[in-house]
């Protein structure tokens, strides 16, 4: 958070920056078990938030920026709610997920390799490369 308030000082020179924690992350990563966290669970919350920020600052519409995953989130919103942003910023933008994922998996493992985890390399490839699929991927 301190990074993002940073890097976005800016901004607050000529917006009303909102700075969201998703659900399970950052100062809220112990507050929800992440089991009970899905892609709808984020979306519905980045939708709730969207409308109290709407209405707190009375404005039809608001811009929204999203950083890595947040990317991806903001772009299943404005797809989703289009009525209630003005335009949508992604940085670092996730594009092609299931690439993302292997990319990641091979950094794993190399990484894991590197420090001789034996316990990790295992469990990465009991998992197989991505992607992975089923209820519990989150």
């Amino acid at each position: 958070m301190a990074a993002v308030r940073h890097e976005l000082a800016e901004l607050e020179k000529h917006f009303v920056v909102v700075n969201w924690d998703q659900p399970g992350s950052g100062k809220s990563y112990y507050a929800e078990k992440t089991k009970n966290i899905t892609a709808q669970t984020y979306i519905q919350d980045g939708h709730a938030l969207t409308e109290y920020l709407k209405d707190r600052f009375s404005q039809e519409k608001i811009y929204l920026m999203g950083e890595s995953w947040g990317s991806a989130l903001g772009i299943f919103l404005v797809d989703k709610y289009p009525e209630s942003y003005h335009a949508f910023i992604g940085t670092g933008q996730m594009v092609d997920f299931a690439e993302t994922e292997r990319i990641d998996y091979a950094k794993a493992l190399e990484i894991a390799q590197s420090k001789g985890d034996t316990a990790l390399i295992e469990r990465l490839t009991a998992n197989g490369e991505p992607p992975y699929y089923g209820n519990d991927v989150t």
